[in-house]
């Protein structure tokens, strides 16, 4: 466990610590790096603690003695009983403002709430996910990650992870390093990478790995590949959405399947869905949903593509393969916004499938399609055209195409108005020289 905190001047870096407040009979010291005049940043390693203990503790450089606070230790690796919490906090950035303060006050209300007891003693760890600092100044670490973690961080351990703010105005994260040290962290053997691209720990039977996301290119476990011609064209794109849930000693999955059922062909955004990576035979004799992922695909060509899910970032296809087209954006347009009564309306569409039983309709305001009959429809069998409409009475109208003779609307609606002849009359049909006459 290390122990770091912030003075204005003075190089002594102890801290003592023991397993009561008024107990605290050991004491260690450690190191203190000058990062400025008045910014000197002391580091103490206490080793030799009891996993999954809480002691009590408390800093002093010179004459300055910190209060008394207290933490808890990591449960043993390999440890399987109990629970290991994690409190999942980042991208603070913003100097100026205390939105992220307000983030942990809310955390550390709502941990002690639910669980009724101090947050050392129900929360093991913080995993910060990057961009602790908007940028890597001396000014940006003290006021805006330490000031406005202070309310957890004095009695939890905080694990970081390098966002790519941190490398504006600290390009070589010479201020981040000095803050954070991992050189002791290893899991396996495998030491830290000196970059700060990597590095590993176990707790319980968790294992956790933390990425610099600006060094390393991540991947999924299972991810989807497209492919077009038996030819791949493209990997799961960034948009991934993924949740899960594992329990220990559960059964092994089930094979998943990709759950979309594709009809005709698709328009761009689209989103293949898996089924969730689940057991029926674990211990506890209860379905265990293990993973269910989404991929938004939103870059392909037109085209006939298939879909499947591989392992391991290799070529076991973990489900089957799902076959699909994708077309242009279907689209319709109006000529005009507004006409006269008598007029002729040009709707023009673009990017259907064809399909002989594919139409436009064309609806009152206020008309819902299935529950009210159109004002006017055509069906509309080629890819692209236009389709004239005449004799709408005056009123307020939506057109939208729907498909296969359905009441689906396959675009957005086009609004549009019909708007009565105007008449001119004059005040008098004779007038003398000079005599006004009105126009209404």
């Amino acid at each position: 466990m290390w122990v770091s905190w912030k003075t204005t001047s003075g190089s002594e870096s102890t801290v003592e610590y023991g397993l009561s407040a008024d107990s605290l009979q050991q004491s260690t010291t450690g190191n203190n790096q000058s990062l400025a005049t008045d910014y000197q940043y002391h580091s103490v390693q206490l080793t030799g603690l009891k996993a999954n203990t809480l002691y009590y503790y408390r800093t002093k450089t010179g004459s300055e003695t910190s209060a008394i606070h207290r933490f808890k230790t990591q449960p043993a690796a390999g440890e399987n009983s109990g629970h290991l919490r994690i409190l999942v906090l980042g991208d603070h950035q913003i100097r100026g403002e205390d939105r992220y303060l307000k983030l942990v006050t809310a955390a550390k209300q709502k941990v002690e709430s639910l669980y009724g007891s101090h947050i050392e003693e129900s929360i093991n760890l913080i995993l910060n996910d990057g961009d602790q600092v908007d940028v890597g100044t001396l000014d940006h670490y003290e006021n805006l990650h330490f000031a406005q973690s202070a309310l957890l961080s004095l009695n939890l351990p905080i694990m970081t992870t390098v966002g790519n703010h941190e490398y504006y105005s600290d390009g070589e994260l010479k201020n981040y390093r000095a803050h954070f040290i991992y050189d002791g962290t290893a899991y396996q053997g495998i030491a830290p990478a000196a970059d700060e691209t990597y590095y590993a720990y176990q707790s319980e039977r968790v294992l956790f790995v933390h990425l610099n996301s600006m060094k390393v290119d991540s991947y999924a476990e299972a991810h989807p590949i497209i492919y077009k011609n038996n030819e791949q064209v493209m990997h799961y794109d960034r948009r991934l959405i993924d949740t899960f849930e594992r329990q220990l000693d559960g059964g092994a999955p089930e094979r998943p399947s990709i759950t979309n059922t594709i009809e005709q062909a698709i328009t761009l955004p689209y989103t293949f869905i898996s089924s969730a990576f689940q057991t029926t035979q674990n211990t506890a004799t209860i379905s265990e949903q293990f993973n269910s992922t989404q991929f938004q695909i939103a870059t392909l060509a037109v085209g006939n593509y298939y879909a499947v899910v591989l392992l391991n970032d290799g070529y076991t296809e973990a489900t089957s393969r799902i076959e699909f087209s994708v077309t242009d954006l279907l689209t319709l347009t109006a000529d005009k916004s507004r006409y006269l009564v008598g007029q002729t309306i040009n709707l023009s569409w673009a990017n259907t499938a064809g399909n002989s039983k594919d139409w436009i309709g064309i609806y009152q305001h206020e008309h819902v399609p299935g529950s009210s009959v159109s004002t006017q429809w055509q069906y509309i069998t080629s890819r692209s055209g236009t389709a004239t409409f005449n004799e709408l009475p005056e009123g307020q109208y939506y057109a939208a195409v729907f498909l296969n003779d359905g009441y689906d609307e396959a675009t957005g609606r086009i609004e549009f108005t019909v708007n009565p002849l105007p008449e001119l009359i004059a005040s008098s049909s004779a007038i003398f020289s000079n005599e006004t006459i009105r126009f209404d």
